[in-house]
């Protein structure tokens, strides 16, 4: 609403006075016959165009309520009684053209239809007084812009306060949403600067440890390779070993098969001795027998006298002999009986070597094959061992990649944690923008 000093000012503008207002006055019974239906038409002329269609056709009761406001309105006007409750009316109908979105082209141009018909009204009434018809037409041109005037700020100052009111609006919600943002954003960013502190450590600490093992597993490497060797070493032993084996199996058959021809040929020794007692045993049986006949011829050459000298001699030779004989065979006897003791001991001692041999030759045998399977499991060793290398090789290299890896990652956390307090720098610095954008109402 204007003030006094500015209403004033409005009226001098506008040339409105003493005459002016009283020239309004005399002309409302002329012009308040007409003013419903004035207001009527202008009215049916809006709902010929989409956007009155679209504002009234669908409110009724809208549309009534502002055709009554008119009339109202120019009643008022015409009474020229200029006081508050004018301006508030006047006011009242601009807020609600604001309030319906109903355009200023549009109520300016309902305000000249209003007015032209007045005018044509005033003509008719005014035919023959052109100076009463002139100053009829400029009071109401006057009044019309007065109102107009007053209207069309009403309306911008609602569609200031509407305009403000949505951009408060607007500003809290970008305010809220911005300091939801900045509160997020600083949550992260110390979230981020504790996550790149906690990466960094954690980068340093899989560093060390990475050394560590990178360390452990050159070692176990070098203690690998050193397997190798040993157990290729061990496996030209075990081979050596095995044809050792091998070629003391071969003597132990060889020594069996002696002792199995030895042990054969003392058994036809003793089967000899054995027989050859036996002809010894002939022998001294003939000797006695001879011994016996040469005493029985000794006797009868006694007996004989003279002429049995000759035969006694040759009996005393042939007894001579026997007993030699006898002797000879004893000692022949005592000589086959130690061949055969020495043969039985022999033979014992053959048999004692004969199994002997045989256990060796099945000691050698199991370990030959012992040896065998021993050179098989260093194979496997030694190619596994090979393996174990070549594998703590890769592994040297993977835990050297990761020791690169983690370098790259600690580096990474700290650009990180510089990132997060630039972050935060920015939050900080969007805070204080936002401080500084917020107040769009001077009053708030």
């Amino acid at each position: 609403m204007l003030a006094g000093e500015a209403q004033d000012l409005r009226f001098r503008f506008l040339g409105i006075d003493a005459k002016t207002c009283a020239t309004l006055r005399s002309l409302l019974p002329i012009v308040q016959p007409h003013l419903e239906g004035i207001i009527e038409d202008y009215f049916q002329k809006i709902l010929s165009v989409p956007a009155g269609k679209a504002t009234f056709g669908a409110n009724p009761e809208t549309a009534q309520q502002i055709k009554k406001g008119a009339v109202d309105s120019w009643v008022a006007q015409l009474q020229a009684n200029f006081d508050a409750a004018y301006f508030k009316k006047a006011c009242a109908l601009g807020h609600m053209f604001a309030k319906i979105k109903w355009e200023p082209r549009w109520f300016m141009g309902g305000k000249v239809f209003v007015v032209n018909r007045i005018i044509e009204v005033l003509t008719a009434h005014f035919r023959w007084r052109r100076e009463a018809l002139t100053d009829a037409v400029t009071a109401v041109n006057r009044l019309a812009m007065l109102d107009l005037d007053v209207m069309t700020t009403a309306y911008l100052d609602a569609m200031e306060e509407k305009a403000r009111a949505r951009r408060l609006q607007i500003a809290e919600s970008f305010e809220g949403l911005v300091r939801g943002v900045l509160t997020g954003l600083r949550q992260a960013s110390v979230d981020l600067e504790t996550s790149a502190g906690s990466m960094a450590a954690l980068a340093d600490q899989t560093n060390s440890q990475a050394v560590s093992v990178a360390d452990a597993v050159r070692q176990a490497s070098a203690n690998v390779k050193n397997v190798a060797q040993a157990t290729d070493k061990l496996r030209g032993s075990i081979a050596d070993i095995a044809e050792r084996v091998t070629h003391s199996t071969e003597i132990a058959h060889k020594g069996a098969a002696a002792a199995e021809e030895t042990s054969g040929t003392v058994q036809v020794l003793a089967e000899a001795a054995h027989r050859i007692g036996e002809v010894v045993q002939l022998i001294q049986s003939i000797a006695a027998q001879t011994n016996l006949l040469a005493l029985n011829a000794t006797i009868e050459a006694a007996r004989a006298g003279d002429a049995g000298k000759g035969f006694a001699v040759v009996a005393g030779e042939v007894k001579n002999l026997a007993a030699q004989t006898a002797r000879a065979t004893e000692d022949i006897t005592q000589q086959i009986n130690a061949i055969q003791s020495a043969t039985a001991e022999t033979v014992r001692a053959m048999h004692t070597i004969n199994s002997t041999i045989s256990e060796l030759t099945s000691i050698s045998g199991t370990i030959a094959t012992a040896v065998q399977h021993q050179e098989t499991a260093t194979a496997e060793i030694a190619h596994n061992s090979l393996v174990a290398a070549e594998t703590t090789s890769d592994v040297v290299r993977t835990v050297g990649q990761v020791i690169d890896a983690a370098g790259e990652t600690g580096q990474s956390a700290v650009r990180v944690h510089g990132n997060a307090q630039v972050v935060a720098r920015d939050g900080s610095a969007l805070d204080g923008a936002v401080q500084t954008f917020y107040p769009l109402d001077p009053g708030r």
